[in-house]
């Protein structure tokens, strides 16, 4: 299984594949993506064993609007590593990680573009370093074009990815009000699927809290 297969040194086995080459890059990528998907211990194994922070200085994901084989399995990997209870250990590697997803969440790609999404929503943003790839980037600008958006999967990810950057601390906070949110608010809680109407409810119930602008109009929460 994915445990024993850390154990016995699968992650420093597929490391030189990283960078070398687009298919044994992507290889390697696809690997990693299945071993951390599968376990939080092997998940946490390949964190340290340095898979993350290889593929962040190896692999490129500037072509993200319309991405390559390898920009896919690289945001299915980062995915993978973030979608856990527990966010993973990168250290100093952190900044680096959510940059890469800041411009993940660019594609037009929807299976890419979810990946990054949910992988946001999952870190922790209470260290404001963190945040400034969001601003370089105009995530939170991003984020709420995506709440505009017809697909329900991608207003919802939109939305969770929406609470985890903008209100794990007052500096986010403030840079995501900047934005004028309520136009967005409204769209979102004007849907008809459930799943995003819990979601604009809770994005709502932080940017009151906040003191943010009540959208008007549109659907009730």
């Amino acid at each position: 299984d994915a445990d024993a297969l850390t154990e016995r040194g699968a992650v420093a086995a597929l490391l030189p594949r990283l960078g070398e080459a687009p298919r044994p890059t992507e290889q390697a990528l696809g690997a990693f993506a299945r071993l951390a998907a599968a376990s939080l211990t092997a998940r946490d194994a390949v964190v340290a064993g340095g898979a993350a922070r290889a593929a962040l200085e190896r692999v490129s994901v500037q072509d993200a609007c319309q991405p390559s084989p390898g920009t896919q399995k690289m945001a299915a990997f980062l995915r993978a590593v973030c979608d856990w209870e527990v966010p993973p250990d990168l250290g100093d590697t952190g900044a680096k990680l959510v940059n890469a997803l800041a411009v993940l969440s660019t594609s037009n790609e929807h299976t890419v573009l979810l990946d990054a999404l949910t992988a946001l929503a999952r870190l922790d943003f209470r260290d404001e370093e963190r945040l400034l790839p969001v601003l370089k980037h105009g995530l939170f600008e991003r984020l709420l074009f995506l709440l505009e958006q017809p697909s329900a999967e991608v207003c919802v990810a939109a939305a969770r990815a929406a609470r985890k950057a903008a209100f794990d601390s007052v500096f986010g906070m403030q840079a995501f009000l900047l934005q004028e949110p309520a136009l967005a608010l409204r769209e979102l809680l004007g849907r008809e699927e459930p799943e995003a109407q819990r979601e604009a409810c809770a994005l709502l119930a932080d940017v009151l809290a906040a003191g943010g602008p009540h959208p008007q109009g549109g659907g009730g929460a």
